[in-house]
């Protein structure tokens, strides 16, 4: 079996930066990173800055599995997604003949009619590879690729387009055969009230079960949710039996006793 796998993301763009755009784009991530058993490490938000970006994305892929970038490759002055991950392995821009074919095609024209701004697109480090997927929809290779660098995928920033190309290629990230398992319970009352019994329950699961405690003080429901989360069923398994059985039965809204894990076809858990 392959090692598990861990991941970055990186968003580049100043308009993130500066509250102008709302980033979906990391939550859709990390949701499918977590249905495909990719461990996520980090987010960085980082500005349009070739330093910046070529220092972010040196770092991460020497850390991590693989990195995933988004924004910052259209056609414009600020478009530096490219040239900062060339910097990061020190490599030279060169045209690539078979993007420029497929630039060509999406534009609609020939490929001696591409201007300045569409050709920049087509330019890409040396190491670079297009990784083409299969559509979900039509079951059809992807017309547009998506770039590889060593062990970084680029992806733009619009997010639906975003979501279709990672859809189209995300078996290659997947983890092996590794699964995340979750089970929640949901509380009424303050975590102040059941932090001891949780603080004894991760002392004793604290290896294999991750458990989390999140208030939600205004949900009508309930006011604190635990997230139990594991790559073992049994193990998680033992720590939610464990912790409603010393919970204050009073508090306990409900429980979801039918344990979720994540799959990697729907992303739904």
């Amino acid at each position: 079996m392959l090692a598990p796998r861990d991941a970055a993301v990186v968003i580049v763009g100043d308009e993130i930066l500066k509250g102008h755009t709302k980033d979906t784009n990391s939550y859709f991530l990390l949701q499918r990173l977590w249905a495909l058993g990719v461990k996520a490490e980090r987010v960085s938000v980082i500005p349009d800055e070739v330093n910046c970006i070529a220092d972010e994305i040196r770092r991460f892929s020497e850390n991590y599995s693989f990195v995933i970038t988004t924004g910052g490759i259209g056609p414009t002055h600020d478009d530096m997604t490219i040239e900062g991950i060339a910097r990061a392995f020190g490599e030279s821009l060169v045209l690539n003949k078979e993007l420029v074919e497929i630039i060509s095609k999406a534009y609609k024209c020939k490929k001696n009619d591409l201007n300045a701004a569409l050709l920049k697109m087509a330019y890409l480090p040396t190491s670079a590879k297009l990784v083409f997927g299969i559509n979900n929809v039509t079951q059809r290779k992807s017309n547009f690729p998506v770039v590889l660098v060593h062990n970084v995928f680029i992806f733009p920033g619009v997010p639906r387009l975003l979501q279709q190309e990672f859809n189209a290629i995300e078996h290659l990230i997947s983890s092996a055969e590794r699964r995340f398992y979750l089970a929640n319970i949901f509380l009424t009352g303050d975590e102040s009230i059941f932090a001891a019994i949780l603080h004894e329950a991760n002392e004793k699961f604290k290896a294999d079960v991750h458990i989390g405690s999140y208030p939600d003080l205004w949900n009508e429901e309930f006011q604190v949710k635990l997230a139990l989360e594991s790559e073992f069923f049994d193990k998680l398994k033992e720590a939610f039996c464990y912790l409603l059985e010393r919970l204050p039965k009073k508090c306990v809204v409900r429980s979801e006793e039918n344990v979720k894990h994540s799959l990697a076809k729907t992303g739904e858990y």
